[in-house]
């Protein structure tokens, strides 16, 4: 399963204990997960909030072999969310890789998986509108979540706003 730490407060904090140097912090879990004994080494982002736009930094590397990485954790902004990743449903990608961005607005990361997803997978395609679909790039549960999830999340906004209306 991936793992998430996400911050959000009013001042900046230091992460680098909760990230790098804590007996459990995610870069010591990208090695080796004390709750699995499994490694979270199919890739890791950063989601930075510095002002009104995230920004989204992520690669397909194992963060305990990745500088780049390192140099995110050093990072201090107001709000941070980090992810780890256990790739089980979409290979090791940087399209697969959280977080996920929408419209430069929202960013989204996902733990865990969607029980037999392949299974559900093309129903959930032709749910979506055809806008949403062709934004999705990669081939992780999680991505197709979040386009559900924001699918639902904007009918159940119209319906909201068609009933006040009236």
């Amino acid at each position: 399963m991936c793992r998430l730490l996400g911050y959000a407060g009013p001042e900046p904090p230091d992460l680098t204990h909760a990230l790098m140097r804590a007996p459990n912090a995610l870069l010591m879990q990208s090695r080796c997960d004390k709750e699995s004994g499994k490694p979270n080494n199919a890739g890791w982002g950063f989601g930075f909030w510095d002002g009104a736009d995230p920004e989204v930094i992520r690669y397909p590397t194992p963060p305990f072999d990745d500088a780049e990485f390192q140099r995110c954790a050093l990072r201090t902004c107001c709000r941070t969310m980090a992810h780890i990743r256990r790739a089980s449903t979409g290979g090791i990608a940087r399209k697969n890789t959280h977080p996920f961005r929408f419209e430069n607005r929202l960013v989204f990361a996902h733990n865990g998986s969607i029980d037999r997803f392949e299974t559900v997978r093309s129903a959930a395609v032709s749910s979506l509108p055809a806008n949403l679909r062709i934004r999705i790039e990669g081939t992780t549960d999680s991505e197709w979540i979040m386009y559900l999830f924001l699918n639902e999340l904007y009918t159940a906004l119209i319906t909201y706003a068609m009933a006040t209306k009236a």
